[in-house]
């Protein structure tokens, strides 16, 4: 019966020694990152000590300590849009982030007017579909779709993955965000990654956070959520769920698509939208 800690407490020593290093979703191979910003990455590492990267671009090494509660950040400089590039992390063991691209992005909400999907829906066709999807090879756009996820309190991290535009991608995606990709595409002549959170159905009070709710004291802050069959989240939800994990990932700008669900108290839009 004494064995068992014993054992875990070896284990532990053995990881620290060795060290693993935990990154988001969102910092993963086929990432797009923003050009020419100072932009954020982070994660976790089960071992003390310190972080090492190297971009490929700039062959630059950048280090960053361990917090006591494993977290760590790196702020690096990113240059004009190009790629692929390759990113290298070490805590004492290796870590590569391959077809990694230098571009614009642009983060893409709303209800279900953002989540329509580019394959459109049972009856419901999006214009031009079949030639969008018979065009959508293109290894210089990248998306990345937030799982949906409701919380009363804020989360770190997101589900997702970033995924090369091709049919299958693409059909599933945003046709309004990623039309919008196409237009910026088209007219910069640069990569172009677009992270995508919506959930059709959804108040903008659930997209906005806890300070901005209090500023309309007639708005009450949910208790609990609703059932997961019922689509209409309570205020403040969806921003700790699918907006906050996003909050360190450097972006151009954002789109949103939104205000059907709140169509009974249109008067009140115009201040809750700012």
């Amino acid at each position: 019966m004494k064995r068992l800690p014993v054992l875990l407490l070896f284990m532990l020593i053995a990881l620290c020694s060795y060290g693993r290093i935990i990154l988001p979703a969102l910092v993963s191979s086929d990432m797009v990152l923003q050009q020419k910003a100072k932009v954020r990455l982070w994660g976790k590492s089960t071992r003390k000590g310190s972080v090492q990267l190297i971009t490929s671009w700039s062959k630059r090494q950048y280090k960053a300590l361990i917090n006591k509660d494993c977290t760590w950040h790196i702020i690096i400089n990113t240059p004009a849009a190009g790629g692929p590039y390759n990113i290298s992390l070490s805590d004492g063991e290796e870590l590569a982030l391959t077809n990694v691209l230098i571009g614009e992005v642009w983060f893409c909400s709303g209800q279900s007017n953002m989540e329509m999907p580019v394959r459109g829906w049972k009856n419901q066709p999006v214009t031009n579909s079949a030639e969008l999807l018979l065009n959508a090879n293109n290894p210089n756009m990248r998306l990345f779709t937030v799982a949906r996820i409701a919380s009363l309190t804020p989360l770190n991290t997101c589900q997702g993955e970033w995924k090369q535009a091709d049919t299958e991608s693409v059909g599933n995606f945003s046709a309004v965000a990623y039309q919008f990709g196409l237009m910026l595409q088209q007219c910069l002549k640069v990569p172009v990654g677009l992270i995508f959170s919506s959930w059709g159905g959804t108040k903008i009070e659930a997209w906005m956070d806890k300070a901005s709710i209090m500023q309309h004291p007639d708005i009450e802050l949910p208790m609990q959520l609703p059932p997961p069959t019922v689509d209409r989240q309570p205020p403040t939800a969806l921003y700790n769920g699918m907006v906050l994990p996003v909050r360190n990932y450097a972006i151009k700008g954002f789109i949103w698509y939104q205000g059907e669900a709140n169509k009974d108290a249109a008067d009140r839009y115009k201040s809750l939208f700012s």
